[in-house]
């Protein structure tokens, strides 16, 4: 091998080399600022998760309290606190018209404004199963989860009898 060969391998293997360590520190860079970026949106994420639950609990209990005569408003307030309040900082629209829709509704019943047919419990069940799916679609966006077995479509119950 020639001087000049040995001097030209010797610059490719130091230039893979240096090619090599950007690449790792530029990999390295990517992952560590994915990680931080993640680390600042866990307690966001933490909360909405927090303030989903709490509304579907809710809307569950005021459709299981739709059978009796009047819901009672202690199950109307907690739906409405989250509704004003934390919903409104961490729920995205379609669940808070999703909340909204099913405290209108029970409003509505209690105070007689609604005919029977609309104030009977099926219908509250699928307002509550609406929060939840809304809840679940609005999750599955924001922390860009994939969810496709749990394709809310799916599990959309079918009120058609």
């Amino acid at each position: 091998m020639t001087e000049e060969k040995y001097r030209l391998c010797s610059v490719l293997i130091s230039s893979l080399g240096a090619i090599g360590v950007v690449v790792t520190l530029a990999v390295g860079f990517v992952k560590y600022s994915g990680n931080i970026e993640k680390s600042y949106k866990n307690p966001f994420w933490q909360s909405q998760m927090e303030t989903c639950s709490e509304a579907t609990e809710a809307a569950a209990k005021i459709a299981m309290a739709a059978g009796v005569k009047e819901i009672p408003d202690q199950l109307l307030d907690n739906l409405f606190s989250i509704f004003y309040g934390t919903g409104q900082l961490y729920l995205d629209n379609e669940t808070i018209d999703a909340v909204g829709d099913i405290g209108s509704q029970a409003v509505q019943c209690n105070a007689g404004n609604l005919e029977e047919s609309k104030c009977i419990q099926p219908l509250f069940n699928a307002l509550s199963m609406n929060v939840g799916q809304a809840c679940r679609d609005m999750l599955t966006a924001s922390w860009s989860l994939p969810l496709e077995t749990l394709d809310s479509e799916h599990l959309k119950p079918d009120l058609s009898e």
